[in-house]
């Protein structure tokens, strides 16, 4: 069997993961990720899911190509559809947008669908905002962000617990992270001169995000 070699911004993700139970592979489309998590012992078994039946295929393909056919489930459903959450179990939600991954987590949270003390690790593509203050008002603690770079382009992964605890947050831990503020981690730097650029154009129409844009241009200057 050929190891699994992930992209690096799904490899920079995977990285703060701890073994668990199921490890649920949202938007699973090659499969490339579940296969991983089992090859590395961080997971008994999968459950990969995608709302489109080809990727889905492609997905079985994959993990029966790599001897993983008894040790995985793949589903194709919308998101969460049908699954329930332990909390013994991870979920991975990436390369979507961040009201698509809410749309999921809503719908998994309406039917009850996840228990306490969950694991999601989570990379939207676009609207951290309103993803982290959805998940700050629905109690998903954020415990870990790493930054990941791949081809040029920069990725935030979230690793949040669901202890159903809301909180409050602030617009500028919501739009850069609050553990990215807090723990400046690898590509820190780099990543804030990349926020600065963006939010300069963002705030022409978002006046709202003016003191984002004050905070980044501090923290680059005292860099």
């Amino acid at each position: 069997m050929k190891k699994t070699i992930l992209p690096s911004r799904l490899d920079n993700l995977i990285s703060v993961l701890n073994p668990v139970d199921i490890f649920i592979d949202v938007g699973s489309d090659h499969g490339y990720a579940s296969s991983y998590v089992l090859e590395n012992q961080l997971a008994k078994r999968v459950i990969a899911t995608d709302i489109h039946a080809l990727p889905a295929q492609r997905t079985s393909n994959y993990l029966k190509q790599q001897g993983f056919s008894d040790y995985s489930q793949v589903l194709c459903v919308d998101g969460l559809s049908s699954i329930r959450v332990r909390k013994s179990d991870a979920v991975l939600i990436a390369g979507m947008g961040g009201y698509e991954i809410i749309h999921i987590l809503t719908d998994a949270l309406d039917g009850n669908s996840i228990e306490l003390g969950a694991t999601f690790l989570l990379q939207p593509q676009r609207s951290f905002r309103e993803l982290r203050s959805f998940l700050a008002d629905r109690g998903f603690e954020i415990r870990d962000e790493r930054i990941a770079r791949d081809k040029d382009k920069y990725y935030v992964g979230i690793l949040a617990v669901y202890n159903g605890r809301a909180y409050q947050t602030d617009i500028i831990s919501a739009v850069l992270g609050p553990v990215i503020i807090s723990e400046r981690p690898c590509y820190f730097e780099l990543f804030m001169k990349d926020r600065l650029e963006t939010l300069k154009k963002e705030v022409l129409g978002q006046p709202e995000l003016c003191p984002v844009l004050e905070y980044v241009e501090k923290v680059i200057q005292s860099l």
